[in-house]
């Protein structure tokens, strides 16, 4: 059995209005209203401690394989780095490297299509508006830092985007652990 971890530190109280959280070592007091976003969000999905997670469709082997590709050298513990030779490392980095620019671009697009469509709704009549709309592109200097869940992309569409793009190999789908 998993006991509760206690912080002696700080007090967690309720009443009619909100929520109350004491730290006692610093005497500061925090209230969290019933009607906040916060509480609400908690009270509607849970907390991030007990999140729904994605299951990957993918076996270990596979995994693997799209690990590498999309977290780069994180993908491995310190011991793995130290016995990797350097030439398997920047492979891997230049890798990494060409799977984040494809995935910034996808994101890029869709997210610049979302506001397009955002301000094609709210400003139907602006030609200022629609003369931005008509310019589109790749911002290179730009990192999009939308998750993909807030885009709605899944590890099944990364997947289908690095297969398109050629960044994972062509039997990845059939390779078997």
């Amino acid at each position: 059995m998993i006991q509760p971890k206690h912080n002696l530190h700080k007090t967690v109280s309720a009443n009619q209005n909100g929520i109350i959280v004491s730290f006692l070592e610093s005497n500061k007091h925090r209230f969290v209203k019933y009607d906040s976003s916060v509480v609400k969000n908690i009270q509607l999905y849970g907390t991030s401690k007990y999140q729904r997670t994605e299951r990957s469709f993918l076996n270990k082997t596979q995994q693997a394989i799209y690990a590498q590709a999309v977290y780069g050298l994180t993908y491995f513990t310190k011991e793995q780095l130290k016995q990797m030779k350097p030439e398997r490392k920047q492979e891997i980095i230049t890798h990494h490297q060409r799977v984040q620019t494809v995935l910034n671009v996808w994101k890029q697009k869709l997210s610049n299509d979302m506001v397009d469509n955002y301000l094609r709704t709210l400003y139907q009549k602006s030609e200022v508006i629609m003369a931005l709309l008509a310019t589109s592109g790749y911002d290179h200097t730009i990192e999009d830092k939308q998750t993909f869940k807030d885009l709605g992309i899944t590890q099944p569409m990364i997947v289908e985007k690095l297969l398109e793009t050629g960044l994972l190999p062509e039997n990845f789908m059939k390779i078997a652990v």
